[in-house]
């Protein structure tokens, strides 16, 4: 199944400067995921996803709504905050230069 929502409203309002998580008025976000009981199913449910995702690649950004991230590596995370990933990493070392929390889509310190 695809999801997704159309961006309206005050979040789409916010300026880049004010929050690390950048909508845009009109913007519309989604996801796939396709779930199974029957193991003999996986294959074609995970063709499924990745099909409609290289459908979708060129009608897309290239961010996304951290939230929505299949992978959790340090490119698709600076991909997602994009020009706000300089200052989420200065945060980070401020107020958690240890990472104690990084069970998440990780900003590093």
């Amino acid at each position: 199944m695809g999801l997704g929502h159309y961006i309206h409203g005050q979040i789409g309002r916010i300026s880049a400067g004010e929050t690390p998580l950048l909508r845009t008025l009109g913007q519309r976000t989604y996801f796939f995921d396709a779930n199974w009981r029957d193991g003999a199913r996986a294959e074609a449910a995970m063709a499924w996803v990745d099909t409609s995702w290289q459908r979708m690649q060129p009608h897309s950004s290239r961010g996304t709504y951290v939230n929505y991230l299949s992978r959790g590596d340090d490119e698709a995370v600076r991909a997602t905050y994009r020009s706000n990933m300089r200052r989420l990493v200065g945060v980070k070392r401020r107020y958690d230069p240890s990472n104690v929390f990084h069970l998440n889509r990780n900003i590093r310190p």
